[in-house]
């Protein structure tokens, strides 16, 4: 049974879900009821961690972090992100970390249950990385999807971003360029300069 009863009407939880108490007096055969829930015993949150401790972006780069609640099961995930200086790297309410100005800033993951934080620091520079045509901080499969997207002419990259993905300095951007960024991201090549 969900909840019990003693002889002098004290309820006591004995397991999760709805059930209905009703009361009937002696005298007069009178009744009254009452729904009772029992819920199960919220699990509280022990800490948060972020998928990056630091950052290095160029503006207007950008780089999801990845806040991760413990325990797994906690009952209350949400977090709450904040920037400790908007005019260098502002950040959404889904973790997505945007370069605005040059600087340095730290963006922090607060949990509700328990004011768990934790943080990352985002350096914001005006020069992005070889390759980093997404300005994300890093030069991967992303940036050669973007080098060969604006090789089809899917899309269209800024002049700065061309400067940026031409790795083989050859005055173009094309698939050329996107073999030696997926090379470098996968570990065949030491850098792509």
């Amino acid at each position: 049974s969900i909840v019990s009863i003693d002889e002098n009407g004290k309820a006591t939880a004995n397991g999760i879900g709805t059930t209905t108490i009703t009361v009937t007096t002696e005298e007069g055969g009178y009744t009254n009821s009452c729904t009772v829930v029992v819920e199960p015993q919220p699990i509280k949150v022990t800490g948060v961690s972020l998928s990056s401790e630091a950052l290095t972006l160029a503006i207007p780069g950008t780089n999801t972090l990845v806040a991760t609640v413990t325990p797994a099961d906690a009952t209350d995930k949400t977090v709450k992100w904040s920037s400790s200086n908007p005019a260098i790297a502002t950040v959404s309410s889904s973790g997505k970390v945007t370069a605005v100005g040059l600087g340095t800033a730290t963006i922090t993951a607060t949990t509700q249950d328990g004011q768990f934080t934790a943080e990352c620091i985002v350096t914001v520079s005006t020069t992005a990385l070889k390759g980093d045509v997404n300005y994300d901080g890093d030069v991967d499969a992303a940036d050669a999807l973007l080098v060969l997207k604006s090789d089809v002419r899917l899309t269209t990259l800024t002049s700065a971003q061309k400067q940026i993905a031409d790795v083989n300095d050859d005055g173009e951007v094309d698939a050329a360029d996107a073999i030696w960024i997926l090379r470098f991201s996968v570990g065949l090549i030491d850098s792509v300069e």
